[in-house]
């Protein structure tokens, strides 16, 4: 993967954390119930294994999250990468109800992740 192509994986999740981050704080029943620790186990491994960085840890909150700030997440959206791309409708159901934009939108970006992802995981398996 060129430095093109990993700046612009950074900038694409980004945007899906601009599109998701909305959906988990005002649209869900629950905000910020994924956000437990077994979520920010996974992104402190994900930031360590594939990016060198290790990160912050904060105390934890109810669910066990040491991530999770009063304004979300502390972690820059490339290093959870299941964390960015996870709203519970998509997750549940495939779509947001009643947005069929918002979801449009949401697939397309999400492609353009993963096309990167496959540059980049296709890079570490030679």
């Amino acid at each position: 993967m060129n430095s093109y192509q990993a700046d612009r994986l950074v900038v694409l999740y980004q945007q899906m954390a601009d599109l998701t981050a909305p959906e988990c704080a005002n649209t869900c029943k629950c905000p910020h119930t994924c956000c437990d620790e077994f979520a920010c186990q996974m992104t402190r491994e994900i930031a360590k294994e594939r990016y060198g960085v290790t990160l912050e840890e904060y105390p934890p909150n109810s669910r066990g999250a040491f991530y999770l700030g009063d304004k979300g997440c502390t972690v820059a959206p490339y290093l959870r990468p299941h964390c960015t791309m996870h709203t519970c409708e998509i997750s549940s159901m495939g779509f947001k109800r009643g947005d069929p934009k918002w979801t449009k939108s949401y697939f397309k970006l999400r492609e353009k992740i993963e096309r990167l992802e496959a540059i980049k995981d296709a890079e570490i398996q030679v």
